[in-house]
């Protein structure tokens, strides 16, 4: 592709080591519940990152996260975004105060809760819905799920 032409190819490196280096000290700052652990890796990866998107946002001639937005979502845009989200923007809001409603009431471990989830009927119209309001193409990608903190 083009744009790996217009950036450095040092940087592409840089992004791809820290990528690796920042994905196992994060499983270890899981581990062990010590964010403290992957802070300074992750604060070099997020700086590659706005290298790279200051490069690519002139190549592109747009915004530093619109070059970030064609890069993880090729031919997607923050408009296309941002029309998907607003048509489901009321329904994910009452989720989150319902969510914020029920961790108030219930002070059990999170993580044994989330272990006992189910995809169940629910859970999968809104994740219906959700890929169709985005235009997602279930040919071209997967829709999984899993216990994610």
């Amino acid at each position: 592709m083009i744009k790996y032409k217009t950036v450095d190819r040092k940087l592409i490196n840089a992004i791809a080591s820290s990528k690796i280096e920042t994905e196992m000290l994060w499983r270890e700052a899981r581990k062990y519940n010590d964010f403290h652990i992957v802070a300074s890796n992750f604060s070099k990866m997020i700086d590659l990152y706005r290298e790279y998107s200051a490069i690519m946002s002139s190549y592109y001639n747009s915004s530093k996260y619109e070059s970030l937005v064609y890069h993880y979502d090729y031919g997607c845009s923050v408009n296309t975004i941002e029309k998907a989200f607003n048509g489901i923007k009321d329904e994910i809001l009452g989720l989150r105060e319902n969510v914020l409603t029920n961790q108030q009431k219930h002070h059990q471990d999170i993580f044994e809760k989330t272990r006992k989830f189910e995809l169940n009927s629910t859970n999968q119209a809104f994740l219906q819905k959700l890929s169709q309001v985005t235009g997602f193409d279930p040919k071209r990608g997967y829709i999984g799920y899993g216990i994610h903190p």
